[in-house]
């Protein structure tokens, strides 16, 4: 059975799941046990403006489509807080006005940050021979000391979660880790970083000089054909080399 408190329809008396939202408040402060907002669970509140902050300490989860269609409500920025987001969980919702900063490669090298993140809402590793080969063909026509130029990174700030894999400087393919360190989710550009990071691992298997690969990438989860795709790659990659 369920449990019902002041507006609020819970999976049971512990409160910590949220199932449904029965009120019509405009500034909404959310109850401070709940851990995971339901799917749903606010959908088609036309009242609501507002979500009161700080949010709940032990709120770890919003589910897909919590707060679709609240036409009024303005999308929280609330993505750096390590909390799980359904990306559409506001979908219908107002969209916050993000500030968006250009930076250079060069800049987020001097920077702390070296962790990039892979949600798993993204389609997974999925280049082929012809992209690798081109990407490669394309560096290798560069007269000495000149820069490649990739098309822009889109990327986020975030606090990372849990990985299902990783790809590192120091790893291959490994099992789940659980992390919880400030990194750049990858918006956009997972293919071309995932690929040149297979391109200097394999350089450093053949140079005696190794080189500094100064980033690192996670997925939060790396499906078993991501996986295939990553080791024809790395054949891909491996036969260039080799002609």
């Amino acid at each position: 059975m369920f449990y019902i408190e002041n507006s609020y329809v819970y999976l049971n008396e512990d409160k910590k799941y949220l199932i449904k939202y029965l009120g019509d408040e405009e500034k909404l402060t959310l109850p401070e046990n709940i851990h995971i907002i339901g799917e749903a669970a606010f959908a088609n509140c036309q009242s609501l403006k507002e979500l009161a902050l700080p949010l709940p300490q032990n709120l770890r989860e919003i589910k897909a489509l919590a707060f679709f269609n609240c036409f009024n409500l303005k999308e929280p920025n609330i993505y750096n807080l390590g909390i799980d987001i359904a990306a559409d969980a506001f979908e219908g919702c107002k969209k916050s006005n993000f500030v968006l900063e250009e930076k250079t490669i060069e800049q987020i090298e001097k920077g702390n940050i070296k962790d990039f993140y892979i949600k798993d809402y993204q389609r997974g590793y999925r280049w082929t021979k012809n992209e690798i080969t081109e990407l490669l063909d394309d560096i290798n026509e560069l007269e000495k000391k000149q820069k490649y130029c990739m098309q822009p990174l889109t990327v986020k700030l975030v606090t990372m979660g849990n990985c299902k894999k990783i790809i590192s400087r120091d790893d291959d393919i490994n099992n789940t880790v659980s992390l919880n360190i400030p990194a750049y989710e990858l918006v956009d550009g997972q293919q071309r970083l995932t690929t040149l990071l297979l391109i200097l691992k394999k350089c450093n298997e053949k140079l005696e000089n190794k080189i500094d690969i100064k980033y690192k990438l996670h997925y939060e989860l790396l499906r078993n054909i991501d996986t295939k795709y990553i080791e024809r790659a790395n054949d891909v990659i491996d036969e260039w080399f080799k002609n």
